[in-house]
């Protein structure tokens, strides 16, 4: 399993050299081009948030300068409005698929507060219901006794009137109950990858679970999981064919957590996350490294906004691996493992990291 820590070979400049490699750039008295060249060549390149062609962009930019040796302001303030372009316009971008985000997450609190908001008014109207033909019932009877009615009629009328109420509760108590399951279904999982547990269940099932291991001393392991260059994805197919690679992700993801009897959660945005009882961190590692060769090799079929199927999508997942320890809560498992998920994500992407091993 791809799962050590990847070692750093590339050796550090001394200040010799880098005196020397200024000065041969013409740039060694100005700091504000030293600052620039150095921000777009060690620190943009790390950068997710600002797409790889605008990343390319400004280095040919700065080429051109030094190649050129034409150090001037103008250029200096030329490349800067370039890098200001470069954030501003990522910063739009997040702020309007936050935006989204908050409406669909207001969408669907609203249409669960309806939805409970309905079954209850539909329950109450159901209890009234039979409280009046109970109340019915009861007048009927004693009328019938009060103007000596034949005994043999009223006991008939009195089962007859019983089976059918009953009957009829059972019926509505069924439906109640399906209905009851539905609105707990819609609570519990997240509204748009329907075959994971939402963020709200995960935070109070790590809890409880993190308390019970720690009394019973038993092993508890967590995998956290995200989806590689997924900003790409959005930004070359839209976020419609993002949110349906998560969907196809999701389902994968339940089933690696259903062998291990797990339990797979969207913990936010394209990061997803398996919790697994009684596992340890080897043995979760094991499991992790098997989902990341399925996801590696599965051919996602984007379907285009006319219905038409687009060119296959080769999409990959970094994992991080982490269980839980004695002087540990949850939230430090969480951590731990997000931790090895960052790792993970600096060492080359696409594969699954263990926390013991950072």
């Amino acid at each position: 399993m791809e799962a050590n820590k990847k070692k750093n070979s590339t050796k550090s400049i001394t200040p010799d050299e880098l005196n020397s490699t200024l000065c041969r750039l013409g740039v060694e008295h100005r700091p504000e081009w030293i600052a620039v060249i150095f921000f777009i060549r060690n620190l943009m390149s790390r950068m997710n948030s600002i797409e790889l062609e605008k990343k390319y962009q400004l280095q040919r930019e700065v080429l051109q300068v030094i190649e050129k040796k034409e150090f001037t302001g103008e250029n200096l303030d030329r490349i800067i409005r370039s890098m200001e372009e470069a954030f501003t316009c990522n910063l739009q971008d997040n702020l309007g698929l936050m935006e989204q985000k908050l409406a669909n997450e207001q969408k669907f609190t609203n249409t669960l507060l309806s939805q409970i908001q309905l079954l209850t008014d539909e329950f109450r109207k159901s209890v009234n219901r039979q409280s009046t033909d109970l109340e019915d019932f009861g007048e009927q009877t004693v009328s019938d006794i009060e103007n000596n009615k034949d005994p043999g009629e009223i006991i008939g009328y009195i089962r007859g009137t019983i089976k059918e109420i009953v009957t009829q509760a059972r019926k509505e108590a069924d439906s109640w109950e399906n209905k009851a399951r539905t609105l707990e279904h819609y609570a519990r999982y997240d509204h748009l990858l329907g075959s994971l547990y939402n963020r709200s269940w995960f935070d109070e099932k790590i809890y409880s679970l993190t308390e019970q291991a720690l009394e019973n001393n038993a092993r508890l392991a967590l995998l956290m999981i995200d989806v590689d260059h997924f900003k790409s994805i959005n930004d070359s197919w839209g976020h419609q064919v993002g949110d349906d690679v998560l969907k196809a992700l999701a389902k994968i993801i339940k089933e690696h957590a259903e062998v291990g009897s797990g339990y797979p959660c969207r913990y936010g945005g394209e990061e997803l996350c398996i919790i697994f009882k009684d596992t340890d961190e080897q043995l979760a590692g094991v499991q992790a490294e098997e989902l990341r060769r399925e996801v590696q090799g599965y051919n996602f079929i984007p379907r285009k906004k006319d219905g038409s199927l687009g060119d296959s999508i080769n999409f990959t997942v970094s994992i991080g691996v982490a269980e839980l320890q004695k002087d540990w809560d949850a939230g430090m498992l969480i951590g731990a493992a997000d931790k090895a998920l960052y790792h993970a994500k600096e060492s080359g992407r696409n594969r699954a990291i263990l926390f013991s091993e950072l």
